[in-house]
């Protein structure tokens, strides 16, 4: 699979962690060879 982007960063505050988060994590490494 090519990833579209080199790397990919995510921030955001994840006091309680939830799906959502995970949501966003999972989409980050699906089109970025790095996620930072």
């Amino acid at each position: 699979m090519t990833r579209k982007f080199k790397a990919v960063a995510v921030g955001g505050t994840f006091d309680e962690f939830h799906r959502g988060h995970r949501a966003l994590l999972s989409k980050a490494f699906e089109v970025g060879e790095r996620v930072l």
